[in-house]
């Protein structure tokens, strides 16, 4: 004979949200001395659960977790829907290994902190690029981060001599290549206290009075 009574027992096959009642069982005595009751329960979906009564009684459990992951899904819909995609995962990484460096006092700025800001400012990531710190002892945040090659990424190290031209800040090296101007001449440069178009000025040519020619 079932030691749950006719109330109880009236309750099979009955819905709460998106389970079915199929049958209750006694849990272990808690310190009342009363055994709490938990239903076996068929979601919507198909997947099975024994959930606590009381859970079912309140409200508080009404599916075997679809629904709220159904939620989850729809309220990060609602705010940008991209938590699949290339960028997210680069802004996910981010954040997540920038703590590596806090010995170093390097962190991720307050407005990077929200995924859509971080969008915003650095758009998709261009193929074969990753995100690269300019000063890489800087944080990570706006004027600082690009999107650059391996190549340049390889570059850019702590000790690396960083100037600023009149395409924005770069790397000694890069400086020499994309304005076709002598690395040495550039570090002589620098240390004169040059920059900005100054700093990457096509050398000027003397005339050689003797034969009349240009010298580079």
């Amino acid at each position: 004979m079932s030691s749950f009574g006719k109330k109880t027992l009236s309750l099979i096959g009955s819905k709460i949200g998106r389970l079915t009642l199929i049958k209750p069982s006694h849990g272990a005595p808690i310190p009342s001395g009363q055994k709490p009751v938990f239903w076996s329960v068929l979601c919507e979906c198909g997947k099975t659960k024994i959930v606590r009564w009381s859970s079912l009684q309140c409200g508080r459990t009404l599916s075997c977790g679809c629904l709220q992951r159904e939620r989850a899904s729809q309220t990060e819909h609602k705010t940008h829907g991209m938590s699949k995609t290339p960028i997210y995962s680069v802004w996910a990484g981010m954040i997540a290994s920038f703590h590596n460096y806090g010995g170093r006092g390097i962190e991720v700025c307050n407005r990077w902190l929200k995924f859509e800001n971080f969008y915003k400012d650095m758009g998709d990531r261009p193929a074969g690029m990753s995100i690269d710190r300019v000063d890489n002892n800087g944080n990570y945040e706006p004027g600082n981060c690009r999107w650059a090659t391996q190549k340049q990424q390889l570059r850019n190290t702590r000790n690396t001599v960083f100037v600023e031209t009149p395409q924005g800040k770069m790397s000694l090296s890069e400086a020499s290549e994309v304005f076709d101007v002598n690395h040495n001449t550039l570090h002589t440069r620098v240390r004169r206290g040059l920059s900005g178009q100054d700093l990457v000025k096509k050398p000027t040519q003397r005339k050689n009075k003797k034969h009349g020619s240009r010298l580079g």
